[in-house]
């Protein structure tokens, strides 16, 4: 050991003075003689590599470590925390790109956090401001501002998209409308003055295709009435319509969920009842009445002329 001013030099051997003390501002080098912190760790040489090491354990068999690796001439500088029994394993790391990776030592973007289940949480700087949630292969994107879609996948499969100008498809990978649901169900198109719903129609989508009969006597069973909303606080009728239940009686394929139904807090399963699904029978009933009506101006002409 030696000594110089206020600088205290520990060496071993050749290797020269590992330790450098510099007890005038209370500061530590290690492989530095002019540390500027509390700590310094100095590098040696371009293509050295310097690891700094911080390890500890509870007590027990857990064991944690902060590792700090510098290598110049490699690239493969990190700043690595570890935790585990035995040997801690390494569970984040910054690599020498500034990415931050979380159960993964090959971060990819600049934030990605690996999952037990492959499961992961990642910003990717390449692809613009853009978050993802779920894992490499199946990415959910949260939040984007590149010209990419916004996907919700469960399963593996994708559900619902929000491509680059503002379409939502639901099971559509390119939608085409402002909403595009697909499966037979009703789809949205915008002219940029009114939207419209546009229900799939195709026959290829169709079986058991028969014709509607005795819709009049259907009709006849409807009850159309008019009512105010609970919690409107309205002393008489606002609007018109149809209540679910006697609906679901008359054209049960209009109308969603039980008659009474509740959920489990007690409040109320509300049913709910699509009114456009009423149009074939209102049509069919037309046309019954109009061949009715043709049948009995028939009749009538017969009769004036005789």
């Amino acid at each position: 050991m030696s000594k110089q001013s206020d600088l205290v030099s520990v060496s071993q051997g050749a290797s020269g003075d590992p330790l450098f003390i510099d007890t005038a501002n209370n500061r530590v080098g290690v492989g530095t003689s002019s540390p500027d912190t509390i700590l310094n760790i100095g590098f040696t040489g371009a293509d050295d590599i310097n690891t700094f090491r911080i390890e500890g354990s509870n007590g027990s068999s857990e064991r944690y470590a902060l590792d700090i690796v510098a290598d110049g001439g490699n690239s493969v500088s990190k700043f690595m925390i570890g935790q585990g029994g035995g040997s801690p394993v390494e569970r984040m790391r910054i690599d020498a790109s500034g990415n931050v990776g979380i159960g993964t030592s090959s971060p990819a973007a600049k934030l990605h956090v690996a999952g037990g289940t492959g499961s992961t949480i990642r910003n990717t700087a390449s692809a613009g401001s853009s978050w993802f949630v779920g894992s490499n292969v199946d990415a959910y994107i949260l939040h984007n501002e590149s010209n990419t879609p916004m996907v919700l996948t469960t399963n593996g499969t994708e559900r619902m998209r929000i491509a680059s100008n503002g379409y939502v498809g639901f099971d559509v990978t390119s939608p085409t409308s402002r909403i595009h649901l697909n499966g037979g169900t009703p789809s949205v198109s915008n002219s940029g003055i009114a939207a419209a719903w546009n229900v799939h129609s195709d026959y290829r989508l169709k079986e058991n295709v028969v014709e509607f009969s005795g819709a009049s006597s259907l009709v006849s069973q409807l009850h159309p009435v008019k009512f105010s909303w609970v919690g409107e606080d309205k002393s008489e009728a606002t609007t018109a319509g149809f209540i679910a239940h006697e609906m679901a009686e008359v054209a049960p394929y209009s109308v969603i969920g039980e008659k009474d139904a509740v959920n489990e807090d007690g409040s109320i399963k509300s049913q709910a009842a699509d009114y456009s699904k009423l149009v074939p029978l209102l049509t069919a009933a037309l046309q019954e009445a109009l061949q009715k009506i043709d049948a009995l101006e028939t009749r009538i002409s017969a009769l004036e002329t005789n």
